[in-house]
């Protein structure tokens, strides 16, 4: 941390140091000295609790099997309550939905849940995030967040080297007519 805080870019701005936190015990790993130098902290809802198997379940594979998607929603939707109750300061990945149900994004991702999300979000000033080349969140969401008074954040899920498609950001940018007040920045310190 020392070293990239002492790094300054070409225009002598210091930049900003984080991580993306998976496990959901993170914060009681992290030696609290070094979560304090931090700037921000991302986290998604991704990997959410075990399966039968014992093992973590990750949403993004393509062999999840979910048997009732209200029950397993109702579940998820504690999950994500769960980790804005953390010390994060982005969500990624919000509103996201297993291929195998993600067609039944707006049955299950009602307006009623949507904003417990976002309501918890703003009042912990959590950001939420507009995902490079992802469909999650929706605009409906975005639109909803903004009306809530969300803040918001811009944000990739890069596995490699590739040059990522940024429309979203813009698209987003323009639908929601997004200043700079509206998006996150880190606490002074």
């Amino acid at each position: 941390i020392d070293s990239c805080k002492a790094a300054k870019t070409d225009d002598g701005k210091v930049p900003l140091v984080g991580i993306q936190a998976n496990d959901r015990d993170w914060f009681r790993q992290l030696d609290p000295a070094v979560m304090k130098r931090l700037d921000y902290v991302v986290a998604d809802t991704m990997i959410m609790g075990t399966g039968a198997d014992g093992k973590p379940q990750r949403l993004w594979l393509p062999d999840l099997k979910i048997a009732d998607p209200e029950a397993w929603m109702e579940e998820y939707l504690a999950h994500n309550l769960q980790i804005l109750g953390e010390p994060i300061s982005i969500l990624a990945n919000s509103t996201y939905l297993p291929a195998c149900i993600a067609d039944k994004y707006d049955q299950l991702w009602t307006e009623e849940r949507m904003r417990l999300v976002i309501e918890k979000a703003v009042k912990n000033h959590i950001a939420i995030e507009i995902q490079a080349e992802s469909k999650f969140p929706t605009m409906k969401f975005l639109k909803l967040a903004k009306q809530m008074g969300a803040k918001f954040s811009f944000g990739t899920n890069n596995h490699d080297d590739r040059a990522k498609d940024l429309s979203a950001w813009f698209n987003a940018i323009e639908a929601l007519d997004l200043k700079a007040s509206d998006l996150w920045a880190p606490a002074k310190k």
